[in-house]
């Protein structure tokens, strides 16, 4: 039945990637999700994704689920063991029932939305490596208001896991804004701050990254062609 979930080994085999998103109502983490999604789906990818609600309410705690594999997703519910953890709001670390660091000890990186420094955050906490970046602040930046942070999360996470071009993931976002009815002066600027995040290497030591994921899923994560 396709609702059992087969032998995570063999699912490994595979090449199944997970990805989980943390973040509070109305900070874009649904749209993050999708976005991924949408530009793996894009790149040739099997994908699923799909949002948890705790309260239904602006500021209550939410979850959203990407999985992108090579071959047909048969596994289906939450992601107990994610290989990246992303958090858009770094308080809900301090909040166990928003379960952030439920089966981390799978995850390769926990990516974390913050001005903060990695070496202040969670320690004797978290088991995977911490990696941050401010996309709130560079969000006010670009956008004038940090009201959802789709656009930045999602960036971060496609530029983490490194298997869609620039232009998939610019085109994902453009879908799933238009979708949501975005306007078009703000696309323009969203994709800025695609853009900025992605010149921003510090974002993430993505050679740990995928050389964890390689170890993990095969050949899955492969390095994106640059165009030339």
């Amino acid at each position: 039945m396709l609702d059992t979930p087969p032998n995570r080994q063999v699912e490994r085999a595979f090449g199944m990637v997970r990805i989980r998103f943390h973040g509070r109502g109305g900070q874009g983490v649904k749209t993050a999700s999708r976005i991924v999604s949408t530009a793996a789906f894009l790149a040739g990818y099997e994908c699923q994704d799909f949002p948890v609600y705790g309260a239904e309410r602006r500021g209550s705690a939410v979850a959203a689920y990407t999985r992108i594999s090579k071959e047909r997703i048969l596994e289906r519910g939450i992601i107990e063991h994610p290989d990246l953890i992303i958090v858009a709001d770094e308080t809900l670390l301090e909040d166990a029932a928003a379960g952030v660091l439920s089966g981390q000890d799978s995850a390769s990186v926990l990516f974390l939305n913050t001005r903060s420094d990695a070496s202040e955050i969670g320690q004797g906490k978290t088991i995977p490596p911490i990696l941050t970046f401010d996309i709130t602040g560079r969000t006010i930046s670009i956008l004038g208001k940090a009201s959802a942070l789709s656009a930045g999360l999602g960036a971060a996470a496609a530029r983490m896991i490194g298997i869609v071009q620039e232009e998939q993931l610019l085109q994902a976002m453009t879908e799933e804004f238009g979708h949501l009815g975005i306007a078009a002066d703000v696309l323009e600027k969203s994709t800025i701050l695609h853009s900025s995040l992605s010149e921003a290497s510090h974002i993430i030591a993505i050679e740990r990254l995928r050389d964890n994921l390689h170890k993990r899923h095969g050949d899955i994560i492969e390095e994106t062609p640059k165009k030339s």
